[in-house]
């Protein structure tokens, strides 16, 4: 908002989509945690925040409600690795369609923040891929690791010359 110097409408349409965003990423998240709850045999209790409160054995006895509770979270981080990986591939889909150049590219995406690393020719697409990456939705901040490195020059034309058995004479 600063940045870009908005007030009064402008300004509140710029938060209220900051807060839909966000309320997407979160219910997403919330989202794929209840499921691997219910999945598991437990019970859903409550919503703190972001964090989902359950638990296992009532209302329905389970014998095995340790066990249930256990592979449920397994089964919760590795959604959310899931989810991460695909809102990284996203990203780097997106980037890759803006035909910047780069020679090497890796995206990793874990709770809105993005790390992009690889390098670049030079600063200007270093900068344009930061700002395309810190443009997606559900992106908090980007962690810059890209290295700029010109590209190697063309060798220079080496011209062969047929090797004379003799120097040729001075007159």
């Amino acid at each position: 908002v600063r940045d870009h110097q908005l007030i009064d409408a402008p300004a509140e349409a710029y938060f209220d989509e900051q807060a839909q965003e966000v309320l997407s990423t979160v219910n997403r998240y919330l989202g794929i945690i209840a499921d691997k709850v219910k999945e598991h045999e437990g019970t859903l209790d409550k919503y703190i925040g972001d964090c989902v409160m359950a638990f296992w054995g009532a209302p329905t006895p389970n014998d095995r409600h340790a066990l249930s509770c256990v592979r449920a979270a397994i089964d919760a981080q590795r959604a959310v690795y899931a989810l991460n990986q695909e809102r990284a591939q996203a990203i780097f889909d997106y980037v890759k369609g803006l035909n910047l150049q780069w020679s090497s590219l890796m995206v990793s995406y874990k709770s809105g923040q993005v790390a992009i690393s690889g390098t670049v020719p030079d600063q200007e697409n270093r900068e344009k891929i930061i700002l395309a990456a810190g443009n997606v939705e559900g992106v908090d901040s980007v962690d810059d690791q890209l290295v700029v490195e010109a590209p190697a020059a063309e060798p220079a034309a080496v011209v062969a010359a047929p090797l004379l058995a003799h120097p040729p004479a001075r007159h």
